[in-house]
């Protein structure tokens, strides 16, 4: 399981066409086999990247979301990038790691709210300039992201009364 937080980490961090490619099939695996509730721990990756290594994610992440090549292969990664921000921001991942790791990680989700944010912004945009199988998976990503940025403001709301009640 320590391995499997990092694998989006890694694959992220190649800045590579086929790593992301890799990201996609990862997430169609999930979901065609129905391993997304076992392999959860896989898609918690997604959510701390942001925290761990923040301007090369940003970085990575725009290289992929923000390039106007009109190339196959560059719809094809962002297309496999979309279904894994898809799969990892889905309301069963989301709801997973916030009811296993309470402790652990909730406090990592929802400090980095602003950078859940912003990708939800790239992605967007993505969504509004294209077509086809991409504009489908990255209107699933965006509405899954946004709703789980929703949540974890919620979530942020009530770690915010919890420390006040506890300080008083």
């Amino acid at each position: 399981n320590f391995l499997a937080d990092y694998i989006p980490q890694i694959l992220l961090s190649i800045e590579n066409n086929n790593a992301t490619n890799a990201l996609g099939k990862l997430a169609e695996i999930a979901q065609q086999e129905d391993y997304l509730e076992n392999s959860v721990i896989i898609f918690a990756g997604f959510w701390f990247i942001f925290d761990l290594y923040l301007l090369r994610t940003k970085n990575s992440l725009l290289k992929i979301l923000d390039l106007t090549k009109n190339t196959s292969a560059v719809t094809i990664a962002q297309t496999n990038l979309c279904k894994f921000i898809a799969v990892s921001s889905s309301e069963q991942v989301l709801d997973s790691l916030l009811l296993n790791f309470e402790n652990h990680w909730n406090n990592f989700l929802i400090r980095n709210i602003s950078d859940y944010e912003w990708l939800l912004d790239r992605i967007i945009k993505l969504r509004d300039r294209s077509d086809g199988e991409l504009k489908k998976y990255a209107t699933e990503a965006a509405n899954n992201l946004e709703k789980s940025i929703s949540k974890l403001k919620i979530e942020n709301k009530k770690y915010r009364a919890k420390s006040k009640s506890i300080k008083l």
